[in-house]
């Protein structure tokens, strides 16, 4: 057997991330500000095991999984946010939904009230770009240290798969 040959390529580095949400007038993108050590990923995929008799049934161990799904949770630590635009999110839904199905138990979905989250590194050929079309929040939104110190905001982003698009990389 021949050993696999290790890549020989250098580390990834975004450079600066920007981070901007569709949430000024008329949905045009405005920037949230930028990030304090870059922005946490995380890929999250609902699977169901399939168990069989073959393996004990339900007691058993799966013969396969199913996915179900995914999710991306997006973490991030804005060092320079723009305080007007993060006004706008502590709603938890997107401002330029009418204001006639906004309400306790409105459907995020259903009220177009997702967010697009897009997050971007300045160009080069280490540039970064992800656009997320369909995001909401789902945790508080934490700022701190409120006083003479540089504030900081920190928010989570929960983006779902809607018509099979979790993200892709348009920029405008």
């Amino acid at each position: 057997m021949v050993a696999p040959t290790p890549s020989s390529g250098c580390a990834f580095v975004a450079g600066p991330i920007s981070v901007w949400a569709n949430i000024g007038a008329a949905s045009a993108l405005t920037q949230l500000g930028w990030t304090l050590n870059g922005i946490n990923i995380e890929a999250i995929g609902f699977i169901s095991p399939i168990h069989s008799d073959e393996n004990g049934g339900e007691q058993g161990p799966p013969i396969d999984f199913q996915l179900m799904g995914q999710q991306h949770r997006i973490t991030l630590e804005l060092s320079k946010p723009v305080m007007t635009a993060m006004a706008l999110l502590e709603p938890f839904y997107n401002p330029n939904t009418s204001s006639a199905n906004i309400g306790v138990g409105m459907l995020l979905g259903c009220s177009t009230a997702w967010f697009r989250l897009l997050l971007m590194s300045p160009g080069g050929g280490t540039a970064f770009v992800r656009n997320y079309p369909y995001c909401t929040i789902l945790e508080p939104i934490d700022y701190s240290p409120i006083g003479s110190q540089a504030t900081r905001a920190r928010v989570t982003f929960t983006a779902n798969t809607i018509g099979g698009v979790l993200y892709n990389n348009t920029n405008s």
